[in-house]
């Protein structure tokens, strides 16, 4: 028997092939000076808790704070294992949600907003 992952079985049958973005929002909501507003997207299916983990660490790893975090780290101020899973985790520095269907502004698109505070200003 044949075992498809998901991309695979949208290829077999046809269907688009899957396509995940992140990208800055063109139209984000107004902010506070130091937080930044991010979208997932994703064409072929729905993005996944892993999917939006990554997006996370991405932005994380994008930003100064990645920067300060590791040198402070480096000082045996913080702990360094797991430190980017605590700050990936960590409700002061990311949120995400997703739009319930009749609020999607591309409904065949699934997406996932992501608002990062870097902390600066």
């Amino acid at each position: 028997q044949e075992y498809l992952n998901d991309q695979q079985q949208h290829e077999k049958e046809g269907k688009c092939k899957i396509q995940l973005k992140l990208c800055i929002n063109d139209f984000p909501y107004y902010l506070a000076p130091g937080i930044e507003h991010f979208v997932v997207w994703k064409l072929g299916g729905d993005v996944t808790p892993d999917e939006i983990a990554k997006a996370k660490l991405d932005i994380l790893k994008d930003s100064q704070l990645w920067a300060t975090m590791y040198d402070r780290a480096s000082d045996r101020t913080y702990e360094h294992n797991n430190l980017e899973q605590r700050i990936v985790n960590d409700h002061a520095v990311f949120l995400h949600w997703i739009n319930p269907p009749h609020l999607k502004s591309l409904p065949g698109i699934d997406h996932v907003h992501i608002i990062f505070h870097s902390g600066q200003e």
